[in-house]
This record gives C-alpha cells, sequence and structure tokens, in this order.
C-alpha cells in the first residue's frame, strides 16, 4: 500500500515538510503540512569570500556558482543531500519547498482537488494500476501540458456546479 498519505498525515500533525523523491508530496495535503522538499535539490553550499570565482575542475566536487551573495561573494557548492559535507564549516543548506496550497492557488483550484489532480494527469500510483493518460491526453502532451488541461478541466466542472448551486 502507498505510504505517502501516512507521511503527509505526520507531517502536517508536526507542521513540518516532507523531503523524499516523489511528486506525489505536492499534491497530497492535510492541515499543517508545510509542504514538500525534493531530496535532488539539497544544496549545501559554503560562503567562500571569492569574487572571480573560477570553476573548479577537479574531482572533489566542489562547484562554483554562478551569482555572487548579497555581499557580493560567491557560494561554493560543497555537497547535496541531507548529510553535511565532511570537513566543511559555514554550511548553509539551501533547498526549495513546494507547496500544496501554493500550487492549488496558481491553478485555481481547491487544494482538495489536487489528489485528484495528480491522479488524472498519471503518478505512480495510478499510472501502472490503470493508464489514465491514454484517455486524456495525445501520445506527445508534456506533463506540464498535462497538468494545466487537468487543472482547467476540474476548474471549470467546479465553476458549473457552483454556478449551478447559486441558482
Amino acid at each position: 500500500e502507498e505510504g505517502d498519505p501516512y507521511i503527509v498525515e505526520l507531517a502536517g500533525r508536526l507542521q513540518g515538510y516532507v523531503i523524499g523523491q516523489d511528486s506525489d508530496f505536492v499534491v497530497l495535503n492535510v492541515e499543517g503540512y508545510a509542504g514538500y522538499i525534493p531530496m535532488e535539490e539539497l544544496v549545501w553550499s559554503s560562503d567562500s569570500g571569492i569574487t572571480s570565482p573560477e570553476p573548479s575542475s577537479g574531482n572533489d566536487g566542489f562547484v562554483v556558482a554562478r551569482k555572487p551573495n548579497k555581499r557580493g561573494r560567491m557560494a561554493v557548492h560543497t555537497g547535496q543531500g541531507l548529510i553535511p559535507p565532511d570537513g566543511s564549516s559555514g554550511l548553509t543548506l539551501n533547498c526549495i519547498v513546494y507547496s500544496p496550497a501554493v500550487l492549488a492557488a496558481h491553478l485555481k483550484l481547491p487544494a482538495q482537488l489536487l489528489p485528484l489532480l495528480g491522479a488524472l494527469v498519471g503518478n505512480d500510483f495510478t499510472i501502472e494500476r490503470r493508464p489514465v493518460h491514454r484517455l486524456f491526453f495525445e501520445h506527445d502532451t508534456t506533463p506540464s501540458q498535462r497538468i494545466t488541461k487537468v487543472a482547467n478541466s476540474l476548474v471549470s466542472i467546479v465553476s458549473s456546479s457552483t454556478l449551478g448551486l447559486a441558482k
């Protein structure tokens, strides 16, 4: 059985985040859930003090960032993942948080419909059991186009039912 809903429920109770490798955490939502952080987007960096960077070419895993920070210094990428790299000091963990509430607002959908959006677009739970994407999309449709098509369809259905209730 899928454990994703249980993980999101626990994160909601703790008012925390889920760090993982499953985009389903973007569409699942409960009160208190702070959002999803993809594991591959956790990046450790340190303030190097370098003002004119040159990319490293060795096998040491260090990569110099392209843009300076607010103080005009360059950030040095020192590693990826939850565990900080050995021997580094002054580290900062950088990440992107994907919020179901922000996604719902962007798509103009009630947050409660996000799991349905994920199921209709196709996810790891539905894709193997029922290839619904074949029912809704041309074979060359991009993931972004799929999301937009399903979101617009759901918005239309919700709008129609809301208008019917208002009469």
